[in-house]
């Protein structure tokens, strides 16, 4: 059985910094991982454009190498989100390791090619590289900068290159405009820099309740389930008791019950003849007492067994209970062969019918007993006493004095009734004998 102190009561769990940051950043993962997909094949336009773009600069052999060297790099893009979506793992470093490399590869490629423009000496040319490279680094910024590594692994060898050789030149023109791209992209870094940290912000506190809320679920699925087990701990305690109180209250009545006549044994004997006794000195009623005793029953148990005196001794309890049908009698099992029938409210004559009566029916059951000498069927002598309790009186005056009545019946020959008015010592006319 389980016991209900070891229960415990299940606490709510606060999510910590870690677990939250730890989804965060899974999440950022997730996102940059659907728009790394969502984004292969717009990159791949735009580089072919931007090779058929500068292809009329350079030699056409090297604007296909270049495009190639960058199809092969965006192939194994390609590869890394497809194994990663396959496998259900965005989120492993791994994954932001590899696709941080790859990117910074292609912006190494990008990176490249304003050298090869720069030698044309257009500033023109340098200006829409310029813009084409710097528009690719702010979307991948954008694209990919939940996740820093892998936001910056593009812009930073892209624009390095033409920024380096615009600050460099010795001309104010491209000194001016490498300035301005410098500023302009620090402040577009800022901005979406600041505006992804409010974002972050506000995705962690979403997981953050997200979390709780999925913790107390669990708390909650928890302590249903402890209020489950102990609802049925109290339910089989409960039933464990109802047992016990059944086991106890039988075990109470086989204590107090004769198991071979079924009538009442001498201590619910003693209570009853305690109880009426108080009750008829307060209402200064009579008590009187009938005891039976069957007549050489020991012998009788050395003729024919202990079966048949079992047998015996139930017909004849059948029968002195049959003659206790007062409202108050009561009747018990005293000793082996003996029985004591209470009459409350009962005079001596009236006890002395209802004691022959019993000695007469006991005798008409024609029970054979060929070991007595009172009879050749079994018989009872019986003794009765009556008082009216008094002040100075106890209950076991009552019983003595009955007890002296049988002891007066058997010497007399038994198979006979002998009674007693008051108690024996204060008895002052012989007691009737019938």
């Amino acid at each position: 059985m389980t016991n209900t102190s070891d229960i415990e009561t299940p606490q709510v769990v606060q999510p910590t910094a870690i677990d939250v940051a730890r989804l965060v950043q899974q999440r950022h993962v997730e996102i940059a991982h659907a728009n790394a997909r969502r984004g292969l094949v717009p990159l791949l336009v735009v580089s072919v454009c931007y090779a058929l773009f500068f292809s009329r600069f350079v030699p056409p052999r090297l604007a296909f190498i270049w495009l190639g060297a960058v199809i092969a790099l965006l192939g194994v893009r390609g590869m890394l989100v497809a194994a990663s979506s396959r496998r259900a793992i965005p989120a492993r470093a791994w994954w932001i390791y590899a696709n941080t490399a790859v990117l910074t590869a292609i912006g190494v490629a990008y990176g490249i090619t304003p050298i090869w423009l720069y030698e044309h000496g257009d500033i023109w040319l340098l200006a829409v590289a310029n813009l084409w490279i710097g528009g690719l680094a702010v979307t991948m910024l954008v694209d990919q900068g939940l996740v820093r590594p892998i936001g910056i692994a593009f812009g930073l060898p892209a624009l390095a290159p033409l920024l380096a050789a615009l600050l460099s030149s010795g001309e104010p023109v491209e000194t001016f405009l490498g300035i301005g791209n410098v500023l302009f992209f620090c402040y577009v870094y800022i901005a979406i820099a600041h505006a992804q940290a409010h974002t972050i912000g506000e995705a962690r506190q979403r997981l953050m309740n997200s979390l709780l809320i999925e913790r107390l679920e669990a708390q909650r699925r928890e302590t249903d389930r402890l209020v489950e087990d102990l609802t049925g701990e109290i339910e089989r305690r409960k039933q464990t008791e109802v047992e016990l109180l059944r086991a106890r209250r039988v075990a109470e009545s086989l204590s107090r019950m004769d198991h071979q006549t079924g009538l009442v044994n001498r201590r619910v004997f003693d209570e009853a003849l305690k109880r009426e006794w108080e009750r008829a000195r307060s209402l200064h009623k009579p008590l009187s007492l009938v005891l039976c005793d069957i007549d050489r029953f020991r012998a009788y148990n050395d003729r024919y067994g202990h079966h048949a005196g079992d047998q015996c001794l139930t017909r004849i309890s059948n029968v002195a209970a049959s003659h206790a049908t007062g409202e108050r009698a009561f009747i018990a099992r005293y000793g082996g062969e003996e029985f004591a029938i209470l009459l409350p409210e009962t005079g001596e004559l009236e006890a002395l019918e209802i004691a022959e009566a019993i000695r007469s029916d006991v005798q008409e059951l024609t029970i054979m007993h060929g070991a007595s000498e009172v009879e050749h069927v079994v018989t009872v002598s019986c003794g009765a006493a009556t008082i009216l309790p008094g002040e100075s009186g106890r209950e076991a005056d009552l019983v003595e004095t009955a007890a002296n009545a049988l002891q007066r019946a058997k010497r007399t020959g038994r198979n006979c009734v002998y009674t007693i008015y008051g108690t024996f010592a204060e008895e002052s006319v012989p007691g009737r004998d019938l």
